[in-house]
């Protein structure tokens, strides 16, 4: 097993892990107004394809936990209180 300290990851693989978490909101931001768009208009909204959103922000926070690396949604995910 290894363990990581602050420090021992290298830069470009957390910029990419940033990188993916940024997208991933943006994913869930995307999936939300759809979702609410289908709701407003009577349609049946698609929850699997959000909740797998909300999932992979939440696992990509887990990994940057895991990692040391800050990271911060700024409250755009209101699913995932810290």
């Amino acid at each position: 097993m290894l363990f990581w300290k602050k420090g021992l990851i290298p830069k470009w693989a957390e910029k990419r892990i940033l990188a993916q978490y940024n997208v991933a909101i943006k994913e869930v931001e995307r999936t939300r107004r759809q979702e609410n768009m289908k709701c407003a208009t009577g349609e049946q909204p698609n929850f699997r394809r959000y909740s797998y959103a909300v999932g992979k922000v939440a696992v990509l926070e887990e990994l940057m936990d895991q990692l040391f690396i800050e990271y911060d949604d700024h409250g755009r995910v209101k699913e995932l209180p810290l």
